[in-house]
């Protein structure tokens, strides 16, 4: 069968709204999103998520480094902060929130 106009409108149509549909529920309690920046032996985390969340992700890292990687995270230099309100440091850099 071949495709009409109204077909070819429709299938951008249904393309352009697939585009704006979000994957995931930003809302949901269970939702975690999780971003990470690696440079040699330096690392950062960001994650949005409860303050809990974040220590408990950390505990789960550090003992990954441990126990398979054999290495140690510094506790002076692995920091818990809230974007909004601090800024993280980063291979000399300040990082902060790019919106207010």
């Amino acid at each position: 069968k071949a495709i009409s106009v109204h077909d070819v409108k429709e299938i951008k149509r249904l393309r352009k709204e697939l585009k704006s549909t979000s994957s995931v529920d930003n809302f949901d309690s269970s939702f975690r999103r999780v971003h990470y920046v690696r440079y040699a032996d330096d690392f950062l985390i960001g994650t949005i998520s409860s303050r809990a969340y974040a220590q408990q992700l950390k505990q789960e890292i550090k003992q990954f480094l441990e126990d398979e990687l054999h290495l140690r995270l510094s506790e002076e230099k692995t920091l818990i902060t809230h974007a909004k309100n601090e800024k993280a440091h980063f291979l000399g850099y300040l990082i902060s929130r790019r919106f207010p």
